[in-house]
């Protein structure tokens, strides 16, 4: 069973709460779990984190999603370089206080990939093998959309949320139509819009990094749903292909994956990094 544990780290010369979701198996075959953009690790993974009992599971919220604090004003935006600075404080946090091996594997949704692309050069020798689910970074069209998002859309929350996660996201839209009645439903959208684009900001010139992505030498599988609408499918299964990825495609997914097949993706997890 996976829980959370708040522990405070020190990032940049602020001591911050930083959300750590672990196990108590004492299995070395430790799995690092990168959620991705405006989520968090119970959100993106409960169901798939259930079905590697045997493994050491170690997963992290970012900063300003789930129990990790949010540092920045809420019309300033991070960045995908001070997401790898957060992500690399974590990392050698986890170490150092041995809730994660030296050498582990990395599961990475969605936009959690650019940080790892960012720290691939100073861990390789730590990393075994990756998992990229529906991955960013490698789609340059894409990322003027989501620029704009970022840098315009959000600094409005009401129509952030209704314009935009409203229409890419059915879980938002359940959520939101479940609560209409309660008087106080406008909490509920804030309460997304604040989990929202800000992870990554202005990333107009930081996230298409394909570059980065190219210096990954150890093996990745790379697994998406066929109805993935958010990142252009054909970008990176064509670079997987190119670099020689192994891929796997669940037939209709969309891009909230561990959220929905969590079965098969368990599944291409532990067949990929040969677990028990």
């Amino acid at each position: 069973m996976i829980s959370c544990d708040v522990r405070e780290v020190e990032f940049k010369g602020e001591k911050i709460d930083v959300g750590i979701y672990k196990n108590k198996n004492k299995n070395k075959k430790d799995v690092l779990f990168l959620h991705g953009l405006g989520s968090n690790t119970l959100d993106s993974y409960s169901k798939t984190l259930d079905k590697l009992p045997q493994e050491r599971i170690c997963a992290i919220d970012w900063l300003g999603h789930g129990a990790t604090t949010k540092l920045l004003r809420d019309k300033d935006s991070y960045g995908a370089e001070y997401m790898a600075d957060y992500l690399k404080t974590v990392i050698d946090f986890l170490i150092d206080n041995d809730i994660l091996d030296t050498h582990f594997f990395i599961v990475a949704m969605s936009m959690s990939a650019i940080p790892i692309a960012y720290l691939y050069p100073q861990y390789e020798k730590n990393i075994k093998k990756i998992v990229f689910l529906h991955p960013a970074g490698m789609d340059k069209k894409m990322g003027y959309v989501f620029a704009f998002f970022s840098k315009y859309i959000t600094q409005n929350i009401f129509f952030s949320w209704f314009f935009s996660y409203w229409i890419l996201n059915k879980k938002a839209r359940r959520v939101l139509q479940k609560n209409l009645k309660v008087k106080n439903w406008g909490v509920i959208v804030s309460k997304y819009a604040s989990e929202g684009y800000d992870l990554f900001g202005h990333m107009k010139e930081t996230h298409y990094i394909p570059e980065k992505f190219n210096k990954i030498k150890k093996p990745v599988l790379l697994v998406c749903g066929e109805r993935d609408m958010i990142f252009t499918r054909r970008k990176y299964l064509h670079f997987a292909v190119e670099h020689n990825w192994k891929v796997h495609i669940l037939g209709k997914e969309e891009h909230a994956l561990g959220r929905g097949n969590s079965d098969s993706v368990a599944e291409e997890i532990k067949n990929f990094f040969e677990l028990v």
